[in-house]
């Protein structure tokens, strides 16, 4: 798993924004091309015709568009088409990856901690604290709001009532704060930021 994915799969679960399973049923008119119901597709589990799973090659997915174009030229009208994927409720992942960049500008700045991003790749490769306290980050820019967050490794409170009276650069620079002091005392776990 490269580092951009494992962190979004962080910061994914710190939201709450878990994968969920759906399945949207079809019947073929004149057109192959199906718009799925759901948003923030992750993957396409399979395609069924008439009760006969589609192989990979005879179908795509756009997820720009959210269409489903099938390949098969045997469909013919009345057809029942059944796709069943996985998606997310809440945020795409570009969307996430965005704020995921973000981020890492903050800790750039913050901290001179700085990565490069290639092909979904950070170099120097980011140790398992620097994933979890970039996917902290990455929540608070999401949802500044949220008044705690919890990982292995690092816990962050912020006081009741959250992002009232303290702005979201404010909460970052306070975590970036907190973990290098973490850093030089060698402890686990934050308390309230």
């Amino acid at each position: 798993m490269s580092d951009i994915s494992t962190i979004r799969n962080k910061v994914r679960n710190l939201l709450g924004d878990v994968s969920k399973r759906g399945t949207d049923p079809f019947v073929y008119g004149n057109s192959p091309v199906f718009t799925l119901t759901e948003n923030n597709i992750d993957d396409i589990i399979s395609v069924y015709h008439n009760d006969t799973e589609l192989d990979s090659g005879e179908f795509s997915f756009d997820t720009t568009t959210n269409k489903l174009t099938l390949y098969n030229s045997g469909n013919t009208s009345g057809d029942i088409i059944e796709v069943i994927y996985n998606y997310c409720p809440n945020y795409s992942n570009n969307e996430i990856d965005s704020y995921i960049r973000a981020a890492i500008s903050h800790l750039a700045v913050s901290s001179e901690m700085i990565w490069i991003e290639d092909s979904e790749m950070l170099y120097p490769p980011p140790i398992v604290k620097e994933t979890n306290l970039i996917s902290l980050v990455t929540s608070i820019l999401i949802d500044p709001k949220n008044v705690s967050y919890r990982l292995p490794d690092i816990s962050v409170i912020i006081p009741t009532g959250g992002a009232k009276g303290t702005s979201t650069a404010e909460q970052v620079r306070r975590l970036i704060s907190y973990y290098k002091k973490d850093s030089e005392a060698g402890a686990g776990v934050w308390g309230i930021i």
